[in-house]
């Protein structure tokens, strides 16, 4: 019989609490977006459906850009992005955009008041923003950065220092692993898609890339 979405209720004694172990595999588990009780590994869905991060029915809705206030305006036309607000907070968008080390032109002077550089993840609704860099092939930077070892390949929070790299925490196509101010994951920055280590000398060429604005 084909599983489907349900609600349970199991009551036990402290004895037969403690010998029960249920086979999920299979199972649709529902939840209370956005951040529902979940089994181990998986995460509520603002569809209300627990699944395994990165997957699941918000991935199956394709990402679509819109007239976006707190993007860049591309030659005098309204900016456009995706919108990756998680619920109930203050708007947020992932801007594509171009950036380089000249006055007006560097990643922290991107979004349009009163839009800022996001500077941690608290009002992002990750999976929307992994979505959206998945669709454009791309990937989205906040003001976060992190160090990447090129021994060993450990990474951190902070900037980079000696035997180390710069990464951008944000959000996006395939990625480093990090844990940085709420984000999960970082772009390195050995390559043209960004080089520098402090947010103004960073040069980004990618079209299908660009950066995260909070509204203030």
């Amino acid at each position: 019989m084909r599983n489907s979405l349900f609600v349970f209720a199991l009551v036990f004694s402290g004895t037969v609490a403690s010998c029960f172990n249920p086979d999920l595999t299979g199972v649709t588990v529902t939840c209370d977006p956005p951040s529902g009780s979940c089994p181990d590994g998986q995460e509520c869905s603002s569809q209300g459906v627990c699944v395994t991060p990165g997957t699941g029915p918000d991935l199956a809705i394709p990402a679509t850009l819109i007239p976006a206030e707190g993007c860049p305006q591309v030659n005098g036309n309204p900016g456009v992005g995706f919108d990756v607000t998680a619920a109930g907070k203050p708007t947020v968008y992932a801007c594509p955009a171009k950036f380089q080390n000249k006055a007006g032109q560097t990643a922290d002077a991107q979004c349009r008041a009163p839009y800022v550089l996001c500077t941690n993840a608290n009002n992002i609704d990750l999976a929307a923003c992994t979505k959206a860099g998945q669709f454009m092939n791309g990937y989205f930077i906040a003001e976060v950065i992190a160090q990447k070892k090129f021994q060993g390949g450990a990474t951190s929070c902070g900037p980079p220092g000696g035997g180390s790299y710069a990464l951008w925490a944000g959000c996006g196509r395939a990625s480093t692993q990090v844990s940085c101010q709420g984000f999960t994951s970082a772009l390195e920055c050995t390559f043209n898609t960004c080089t520098g280590t402090r947010i103004g000398d960073i040069t980004n060429n990618d079209g299908a890339s660009g950066v995260l604005c909070c509204k203030q």
